[in-house]
């Protein structure tokens, strides 16, 4: 089965240069961020909250939309061509994300990121239909990708930390 829609916003990703380094800066600067080294003494995001944890979530997708300058959504996080788009981020050691209603009622495309031990970041496509989440959902009505779904991610790329100056750098130095 074709999905022209997946492939365009696939087509899209891959031609924004540096992708790669831009997820990947974005990544390591929400992480950066939220751990908060020279405040908390925090070295490891093992050391955050539940709620500093989702904070890296939300810094991501915001530092990638200004990074990589995507045009915001109407319903979802993204748009391109008028298609809407949404952005989820995991750095759990099995990876896992969260889809929100307003995502998953509509059989929405996420770019779904992962970080792999704080240094190597991926990312790819899925399309949230049913066969892709989990049937039960949090509190607040999230599903999750199932196994099946984790197995249809379409993984685009991946960059490793060392690529990209850490956001500390560009602003002090």
């Amino acid at each position: 089965m074709s999905d022209s829609e997946l492939e365009e916003i696939k087509r899209y990703i891959l031609s924004i240069p540096k992708f790669d380094l831009k997820v990947a800066k974005a990544a390591f600067d929400a992480i950066d961020f939220t751990l908060d080294t020279k405040r908390t003494g925090f070295t490891d995001m093992k050391e955050l909250t539940k709620t500093e944890k989702s904070i890296i979530g939300i810094k991501f997708e915001r530092y990638l939309v200004l990074e990589a300058k995507l045009a915001d959504g109407d319903d979802l996080d993204c748009s391109h061509k008028g298609i809407d788009f949404d952005i989820k981020f995991t750095a759990l050691k099995n990876p896992q994300w969260y889809i929100p209603p307003e995502c998953y009622r509509i059989d929405g495309i996420c770019l779904l990121t992962k970080v792999k031990d704080a240094n190597e970041v991926s990312y790819g496509l899925l399309r949230t239909t049913a066969d892709n989440l989990t049937k039960g959902m949090n509190r607040d009505k999230k599903l999750s990708v199932s196994k099946h779904g984790k197995s249809k991610i379409d993984w685009l790329g991946s960059a490793k930390r060392n690529q990209v100056t850490p956001f500390w750098k560009r602003i002090f130095i």
